[in-house]
């Protein structure tokens, strides 16, 4: 709306000003004055639109209070990892393995998954979170000291 406004005032200025001072280079100097308002509110515009076509990761200010969520219940699991954050448009979605102990049930640890979740999303607000379940190796420090 503003640049319309622009345009159509540098248009009328022009014809104005042409017409007072019958220099017609200005008519010519003042067009490319308009054409420059008009490309650049258009590369802004485009700009702006093709952050939300393509899928950037979240801000770290969030991706900090997930990260904070995962560590408020890491007395649960052993470890995660694969966090991976990204915003498609307005759509916000969280991808994160957790490793839990080869004694914890499937149906514990999906319980356990669903709660953080629950956690992520009263946080954060509308998000599509998916918690990978994955059954500790017992290849790692960390497992050797929970797992056994």
């Amino acid at each position: 709306m503003r640049i319309d406004v622009y345009t159509a005032f540098g248009v009328f200025l022009g014809l104005v000003i042409v017409e007072f001072t019958k220099i017609w280079i200005l008519d010519s100097i003042i067009a490319i004055g308009v054409a420059i308002i008009i490309i650049r509110a258009a590369v802004r515009m485009m700009l702006k639109s093709g952050k939300n076509l393509m899928d950037i990761k979240l801000p770290k200010d969030e991706e900090d209070k997930i990260i904070a969520i995962l560590d408020s219940h890491k007395e649960k699991f052993i470890n995660y990892h694969k966090l991976r954050t990204r915003s498609s448009g307005a759509e916000k979605y969280i991808d994160v393995h957790i490793v839990f102990p080869k004694q914890i049930s499937v149906e514990e640890s999906h319980g356990i998954a669903g709660h953080i979740k629950s956690d992520i999303i009263e946080k954060i607000g509308k998000i599509n979170v998916i918690v990978h379940i994955e059954p500790c190796n017992g290849k790692c420090e960390i497992c050797e000291n929970k797992c056994k």
